[in-house]
């Protein structure tokens, strides 16, 4: 499991505390828009004993050594695909990456936390202009965006 734990910064009521990291992508790339701190702690995060799915992307909360600290993995936070209904009642899923949106992820912040890292997959397909692995890119996992979890 992840390795924060006392080491949480702490919210008034002496709870852990988290923070919403709101990004946007399109054809620029990917950009944190906002910070929202939270008073409730972030959800549990992935195994870090397990290696993350290659074909995803995922949310890592790093040390200043480089240690990841916390993983959650991000299930369809840059779209490639949507259900459709088909005049008989089937869903069906068709191709569609649409050049812009926006996706959040909660992640526990922490005197340890010095950086939040969204990583895709080397199998992760991303199809959106701008942020398509470029061809020495292919087959490795690549960071899509870093922001610093420092404060001050």
């Amino acid at each position: 499991m992840s390795r924060f734990g006392t080491s949480l910064r702490r919210s008034g009521r002496d709870r852990p505390g988290s923070e919403r990291l709101t990004f946007e992508y399109d054809q620029a790339g990917v950009r944190l828009v906002r910070r929202t701190p939270r008073g409730k702690p972030a959800p549990p995060g992935d195994d870090l004993g397990t290696p993350p799915r290659a074909d995803t992307l995922w949310a890592e909360v790093r040390s200043a050594t480089g240690e990841t600290l916390y993983r959650r993995t991000l299930r369809d936070a840059i779209p490639q695909a949507t259900e459709v209904f088909e005049p008989e009642g089937r869903i069906r899923s068709v191709p569609y990456a649409p050049e812009s949106g926006v996706f959040s992820v909660v992640l526990p912040v922490g005197p340890e936390a010095d950086a939040a890292i969204v990583t895709a997959g080397p199998d992760a397909r991303i199809t959106q202009p701008g942020l398509r692995a470029s061809p020495d890119e292919e087959g490795r996992p690549r960071e899509l965006v870093r922001v610093s979890l420092r404060r001050g």
